[in-house]
This record gives C-alpha cells, sequence and structure tokens, in this order.
C-alpha cells in the first residue's frame, strides 16, 4: 500500500496523469488494510471497553482523510427500516455521502467510453482532454482542433453539442439553464458567471474551529444541502463540460416537470 501510495504522488508531483487500474490498486489495497488490521484492532480494545456493559449499542466511524476521525452513538431502536437496508447493502455506515443529485449516469458511461477510445500508446492525448485549462475559450480551442475533433466528436455528440469546431463560449453559455449561471461581485461590478451544483453534508461549528457533520435523529442518515461553486480559472476541463451539461439536463428536466 505504501509503495502504491508513493507511486501516485511522485505522478501528482511531475503532473502525469494517474490511471484508473493504479486508484484501483490502491484502493484494493486499502480495503485489506481495513479488514486485516485496523478492523481486528478496533474490535479488539472495543472489547476490552464494554464486556460489563448491558446496554446495546451501536457505533459509527466517520473517516475522511485529512480529516479528523469522528465516533458517535447511533440508537439502534430509532434506525428506520430503509436506513437498515441501505446500511446492509452498502456494508458500512461510516463512509461520507456521495451524492449523484446533479449528475448523470448516461454522461458518466459516455465519458468512461470516451476515455477507452483514445489511444493507448500516445499518453498526450488523455492528458490533454483531462487536465484543466485557464478558461472555456482556451478548452473549446483545444478540443475543437482539427487533431483532437477526430476523438472528442463523438463525445460532444452524445452531449448534444454541435462537431464543427465552431462552437464558441458564448454559445455553450447560452445554451445552459438559468441555475447554472451565479452572480458575482468583482471590482468590476457584478457580473454572471458559470457555476456547478454539488451537494455535501451539513456541518456545525464546534468550537476550535472544528466542525462535525449533521446526521438525521437516527444517527446515520446524512443531512444534505445544495451548493454552487462559481468555476475558476484552470478548472475549465472536458470533463467539466461534461458535468455542465448532465447538470443542464437535470435542470432542464426538472423545470418540465413543474
Amino acid at each position: 500500500m505504501e509503495k502504491a501510495n508513493e507511486a501516485i504522488a511522485m505522478l501528482k508531483e511531475l503532473d502525469l496523469p494517474i490511471s484508473m487500474e493504479q486508484l484501483g490498486k490502491r484502493k484494493m489495497l486499502e480495503t485489506e488494510y481495513l479488514n486485516e488490521n485496523v478492523i481486528p484492532q478496533i474490535q479488539n480494545f472495543i472489547q476490552s471497553l464494554v464486556e460489563h456493559l448491558h446496554k446495546s449499542f451501536c457505533l459509527v466511524v466517520d473517516y475522511e482523510y485529512g480529516e479528523p476521525v469522528q465516533v458517535r452513538l447511533a440508537e439502534q431502536t430509532k434506525l428506520k427500516g430503509d436506513t437498515i437496508q441501505r446500511l446492509l447493502k452498502n456494508g458500512t455506515p461510516n463512509k461520507r455521502v456521495v451524492s449523484k443529485k446533479f449528475k448523470s449516469e448516461r454522461i458518466q458511461r459516455e465519458w468512461d467510453t470516451f476515455l477507452r477510445s483514445l489511444p493507448t500508446g500516445n499518453p498526450f492525448f488523455k492528458y490533454t482532454f483531462t487536465q484543466g485549462y485557464s478558461s472555456l475559450s482556451k478548452l473549446l480551442r483545444i478540443i475543437q482542433s482539427k487533431d483532437m475533433l477526430t476523438y472528442s466528436s463523438s463525445l460532444l455528440k452524445a452531449l448534444n453539442l454541435p462537431v464543427h469546431g465552431k462552437l464558441t463560449p458564448t454559445a455553450l453559455i447560452n445554451e445552459l439553464e438559468p441555475e447554472q449561471l451565479v452572480q458575482e461581485k468583482t471590482k468590476d461590478g457584478v457580473k454572471s458567471k458559470v457555476a456547478l451544483w454539488t451537494q455535501s453534508q451539513k456541518t456545525v461549528n464546534q468550537g476550535q474551529s472544528r466542525r462535525i457533520m449533521v446526521f438525521e435523529a437516527d444517527g446515520v442518515t446524512p443531512i444534505m444541502i445544495d451548493k454552487t461553486k462559481i468555476i475558476k480559472e484552470g478548472q475549465w476541463s472536458l470533463k467539466l463540460l461534461c458535468d455542465l451539461i448532465a447538470q443542464k439536463e437535470y435542470f432542464a428536466s426538472k423545470r418540465s416537470i413543474e
């Protein structure tokens, strides 16, 4: 596991792409480490602390990379039937929920298919299509260039975007839904900016610059809140463009239902 982490860290330092195989291998090794080392030690330690207790209880351990470990008590009698089934299906309740509210499975499949279609013998193409660019204008210029359009056209078609190589930032922004544009105050006045919608778990200030995550009464189901994040320079990428189109479809579908 340490070797896998060192290899990935070296690629990040060299600003080189990290393959899905490398990330998958690290995930597998970390799962083995948890099952073979962490869980048995925690189980033995807790066993030594609770041997004289008569009360049944459920502990939830929540860990996020770079954040302190959180342990809380969840009353088993308050767990709803659907929550129990979700926990049984997902395995453990201590993982931070990844919201899929503003995502599209269809577009994610198209993105994965696109990556697999790139030449495997030349990492230049994958690097070009996955790195971030300083502006939407530069991103569109790169992916619509003659050489790159040979590969990107299939994905652009799947996103219902033109493949004539002349798509401009203004034309693209005009295609977005109103919810995807937010107002930002700048030194030159209020300007309209493109933003991505996300969901994150609600947190409260616990003092001493520490924040804890908030859950429903069952102690397991997270309380989620919607957020918008303005896209900054250097963040524009083809994957981000896919996310924008996915959210465009989400808001358009929501409006049609309303």
